[in-house]
């Protein structure tokens, strides 16, 4: 059973990943606390380690601000990612089940954008991405990357939301990126990646 710290924490945490709480949004621990049924103590030991990992900022006496999604921010993870994924790339795109695992996810990707649900498809394009990097085997490679996930999806999140068509063009460039993958061209599917999470950056 969740204590009511951890409770909040994971419900305020949930609700900025997927745009709930908006970019900028003041919450209070009056508004959190009230909705959860618990005392302000826990909403405010949530809040602190919350705000530890840059998802929100404190403001005594007035509650916490949801930090929006910054370009400097994005470039930076995107930066990382590049770095971890093309390693990743280099290493097991020969692989088939690799190809297996991108043509599953491609299927989910476009059913879930047929009925327009862009969260559930951002944290598939998320996984899409992960399954790469857990196939190349490198369990150090693997904590970094999974150490980037909150802010991949807050990430994914801005970018489809504040750009149009954003989500159409993210299953695209997933699609040409496995088609140089099937090709054999090794070279095309760097170009792609990179030219991919760019794409990304650039939507913000």
């Amino acid at each position: 059973m969740l204590t009511p710290r951890l409770r909040v924490y994971t419900t305020v945490k949930e609700r900025i990943l997927d745009g709930t709480y908006r970019e900028g949004q003041l919450i209070t621990e009056g508004e959190v606390a009230g909705e959860a049924g618990v005392s302000r103590t826990p909403v405010r030991e949530a809040f602190v380690q919350l705000e530890s990992e840059n998802l929100i900022e404190l403001y005594p006496r007035r509650g916490a601000l949801v930090v929006p999604v910054t370009a400097g921010a994005a470039a930076a993870v995107i930066e990382a990612r590049l770095v971890v994924e093309r390693f990743a790339l280099a290493k097991v795109a020969a692989r088939p089940d690799l190809i297996e695992q991108w043509r599953g996810s491609l299927a989910r990707q476009r059913a879930l954008l047929a009925d327009t649900d862009l969260d559930a498809f951002n944290t598939e394009a998320q996984l899409f991405h992960r399954s790469l990097v857990a196939l190349a085997a490198n369990p150090i490679m693997l904590r970094l990357y999974d150490s980037l996930r909150d802010q991949q999806l807050r990430i994914g999140h801005a970018a489809i939301h504040r750009t149009s068509g954003r989500a159409d063009q993210v299953l695209s460039e997933h699609e040409a990126l496995v088609a140089a993958v099937e090709s054999g061209d090794p070279g095309l599917a760097g170009d792609r990646l990179t030219s991919h999470l760019t794409a990304t950056q650039e939507a913000l």
